[in-house]
């Protein structure tokens, strides 16, 4: 399982020494923002980390097997991430230290 918000918040509290109440607002706040930027249609670019954009889905025909026929699916929209280089390189790393032990 991975790491749950509250856990993130409740490292970064202790290990800066912030008020847990402290944190979580202020993650929640940004989370709220990064929510909002996108739902606008506004990329979001967190240097070192990666990006967020909206992407545009087409309608498209679909098959559904329960009734046995093709329907229409709605164009929709889709969140994508890109992680920035510095991110993926640190990553690459850590999976290729992790591979050496194994």
């Amino acid at each position: 399982m991975g790491t749950t918000k509250s856990e993130i918040c409740k490292v970064v509290s202790l290990s800066k020494q912030i008020p847990f109440k402290i944190v979580e607002d202020s993650v929640n706040g940004f989370l709220e923002n990064l929510k909002i930027e996108i739902a606008s249609g506004n990329a979001i670019q967190l240097r070192g980390f990666g990006s967020f954009s909206r992407i545009k889905k087409k309608s498209r025909k679909v098959w559904d097997p329960a009734l046995k026929i093709v329907k229409v699916s709605p164009e929709k929209f889709k969140i994508s991430f890109k992680t920035g280089k510095e991110w993926t390189e640190m990553t690459s790393s850590f999976l290729n230290n992790n591979r050496e032990g194994d």
